[in-house]
């Protein structure tokens, strides 16, 4: 008989419960047990084991949920961490680490059913099979752009992101053609529209297209791949406002995308996430995902059920609100503090990560410890047309 030890959101130690024969677990699991009088939760395989425990009687779990562990073993040791550093126990770590609609609970299984989160869907557009023939699509392209200018300009957009094999496909909230004009390319046979939950990009589908940099960005790219290759963990990259910093870090995060890793971008505020994030999508289409307090829960729980499943993303959310504590594959980080729980040391712990799973950590928004500690200790990299601080490494 096999056993599992279960972290429920409770402020509780880990519960053991049997695991039923037919049921197949993995560690870091989503799954829903029977706890208490008439009780379902959702709890966390934290241990897989056979011993069995000195209770008379040992509930058996319910079953696994969303297909896919949503804690790997990079977040378990960081949640321990976590939980030994703060003196709480591991479900008051899960409390906070995971959104509310990831842990339902009910008195019954209906219940518990109706609460289960379900993601929403979207619509993609991409060239009908008859059309992923460059010759066909050319001469289709000239009918198009003599008698229906609008359907053109879309079917043109849709091309585009289909890439070199014209079978990519594009959300159709990123192409600025209206829906009558989807539909009407839809009903002529040019392209197939489908209605499914948003994923990310896979890492060898990365096809961007990057801002061409200045001389300066080129400088300050350079410089800042140079000392990353030299094993700086840190690089600050300090310039004035309008300088181009956010075009140099689109071209790392572009490499980073292309090597199959993730990216997390801070945003300084939360009203310039909207912009930024469209911004980033018109170059990494569907791999950004944004994440900030003022989404909604089910917002919320969309992008961290993406993040941990997706292979390959970019993650974009405000800076005040982040700590990483929870979901994904290396690279991912997922986590918002609410105020109602004691404030997380959001740096300490983004150093701890990037030690325990050799990250690189980039800042262009320092506090004044921060931009000490780099001047010091670590590399930093300016540019722009005012004089340039030395680099430091």
């Amino acid at each position: 008989m096999r056993y599992a030890d279960i972290v429920l959101p409770l402020a509780q130690p880990p519960y053991t419960f049997a695991v039923a024969e037919d049921t197949v677990l993995t560690e870091g699991e989503a799954v829903a047990v029977p706890f208490g009088k008439g009780r379902i939760y959702t709890g966390i395989v934290w241990r897989i084991h056979d011993r069995r425990p000195e209770a008379r009687t040992v509930k058996t779990v319910a079953g696994s949920l969303y297909g896919a562990p949503l804690v790997d073993a990079h977040r378990r040791a960081l949640w321990e961490w976590i939980a030994d550093y703060y003196m709480c126990t591991l479900g008051e770590v899960m409390r906070m680490a995971l959104p509310p609609l990831l842990k339902p609970s009910g008195r019954s299984e209906e219940e518990f059913a109706r609460e289960a989160f379900r993601p929403r869907t979207e619509c993609f557009a991409a060239l009908a099979p008859g059309l992923r023939d460059a010759s066909r699509l050319h001469e289709l392209f000239e009918r198009l752009a003599r008698r229906a200018p609008k359907q053109y300009a879309a079917l043109l957009a849709i091309a585009d992101a289909a890439g070199d094999s014209l079978c990519g496909e594009v959300p159709a909230r990123l192409l600025e053609a209206p829906r009558p004009v989807l539909r009407s390319l839809e009903s002529k046979g040019c392209i197939v529209l489908a209605e499914r939950p948003r994923a990310s990009g896979r890492p060898d589908d990365a096809r961007f297209l990057l801002p061409e940099p200045s001389p300066h960005q080129r400088q300050a790219l350079e410089s800042m791949r140079a000392q990353f290759a030299a094993g700086c963990g840190t690089v600050l990259l300090h310039g004035v406002t309008g300088s181009g910093k956010t075009e140099i870090y689109i071209h790392l995060i572009a490499e980073t995308l292309a090597a199959g890793r993730d990216v997390l971008m801070l945003v300084p505020e939360i009203a310039l996430t909207s912009q930024l994030v469209e911004r980033m999508e018109r170059i990494f289409g569907s791999r950004v995902t944004a994440y900030h307090s003022k989404l909604t829960a089910r917002r919320r729980t969309e992008a961290a059920l993406r993040l941990s499943g997706a292979a390959g993303g970019e993650l974009a959310g405000a800076a005040s609100r982040f700590s990483r504590a929870a979901l994904g594959e290396p690279g991912r980080l997922t986590m918002s503090v609410p105020p109602r729980m004691p404030a997380w040391a959001r740096e300490s712990i983004a150093r701890l990560v990037t030690r325990m799973e050799a990250y690189r950590m980039a800042s262009g928004m320092p506090g004044a410890m921060r931009w000490q500690t780099a001047r010091v200790a670590s590399g930093v990299t300016s540019r722009g047309e005012k004089p340039v601080p030395p680099v430091v490494t």
